[in-house]
């Protein structure tokens, strides 16, 4: 019996031996394989990281670039509104520009219509003048033949008042050059002489003047052979009076234009000694007789000649219109 226990506690040990020896086995094995495991999990670890590190990395970029986007999407909102408030503010301004032009436009309607209203009623006053104007030019052709007529009066009656101005102020002169030989005997012929020379030259100054101003004039003397003294002149009907600067009504004279006289600038006029005399020019008559006058500046002058070629024209005027009624009158004689 001890046998049997002995033999059987020894194959329960040589059992338990094979079983410590499988479980060894086993622990090994599960050991290897723990490792493997364990490596395997290293590696899966180091992957899972570096995975990991790359999330983070490119979470964090696309976080900057949300933020980005945020602040971009900021900043277009802000545009969104600034474009939205300006629209606004051009819809309202073109609004009230269109109630502007829309006034204009109805006041300029209305304008129009007043204008049209005012060129019809103007239109009709220009008509009922144009007849008022067709009755006045007939009546201003009667009226100027009547003209012609006195005129034609006017300036014979004027004429013979010159011719007898210009006698009566050379008896004038005469009777004052005999004066001094015979006072006593000639003073009432000189008082009567004066008083003619008076009242003739009242009826020329009532007689319209052209141009009155101051002239130098040329004269000659025995002693200086020209001079250069300053007259006061009048351009009166046909003829240049002048005298003394003094404004004195004595010594006045007279040069009588015609329809053949002749005025024009001169270039060359001179003092004496070389000095030239500006602003002068000469009237020349049908007799030869010349008067060398010079004005104070060119204006004056320009204004001188003009009036002088005014008369002159008026006088050709008259003579052409004197030898036209007496050719006519010579045809009607005839006939």
């Amino acid at each position: 019996a001890k046998t049997r226990e002995a033999d059987e506690a020894a194959a329960e040990l040589d059992g338990a031996k094979a079983t410590r020896a499988e479980l060894l086995r086993a622990h090994a094995a599960l050991g290897t394989e723990h490792r493997a495991f364990q490596q395997k999990m290293n590696q899966r670890i180091t992957y899972l990281k570096s995975q990991l590190d790359e999330h983070q990395s490119a979470g964090a970029s696309t976080t900057t670039e949300l933020q980005r986007k945020a602040v971009r999407e900021a900043e277009l909102e802000k545009r969104l509104d600034a474009e939205v408030s300006l629209r606004s503010q051009l819809a309202s301004d073109k609004d009230a520009q269109v109630l502007d032009l829309q006034k204009k436009l109805a006041e300029a309607t209305t304008r129009l219509r007043q204008a049209e209203a005012w060129g019809s009623a103007l239109k009709a006053s220009l008509e009922s003048s144009a007849s008022e104007l067709n009755a006045i030019a007939a009546q201003r052709a009667v009226l100027l033949d009547e003209k012609e007529k006195m005129q034609a009066l006017w300036e014979k009656s004027l004429t013979d008042h010159f011719h007898s101005l210009h006698e009566t102020q050379t008896q004038l002169d005469d009777a004052k050059a005999k004066s001094s030989t015979s006072e006593g005997t000639t003073a009432a012929r000189v008082a009567e002489l004066e008083g003619a020379l008076e009242e003739y030259r009242a009826i020329v100054e009532k007689v319209q003047t052209r141009k009155e101003g101051l002239l130098r004039k040329k004269t000659r003397s025995r002693l200086v052979k020209q001079t250069w003294h300053v007259k006061l002149f009048k351009l009166v009907g046909n003829a240049l009076l002048h005298r003394d600067a003094d404004n004195s009504s004595s010594g006045e004279k007279s040069y009588a234009l015609d329809s053949s006289t002749s005025v024009e600038p001169v270039l060359d006029a001179s003092a004496g000694g070389g000095r030239q005399i500006r602003n002068s020019f000469k009237v020349t008559n049908s007799k030869g007789e010349e008067l060398m006058l010079a004005a104070i500046d060119r204006v004056d002058m320009s204004e001188w000649v003009a009036a002088v070629k005014e008369t002159v024209a008026d006088l050709l005027v008259v003579a052409e219109r004197t030898a036209d009624q007496a050719a006519r009158f010579a045809t009607e004689t005839e006939n």
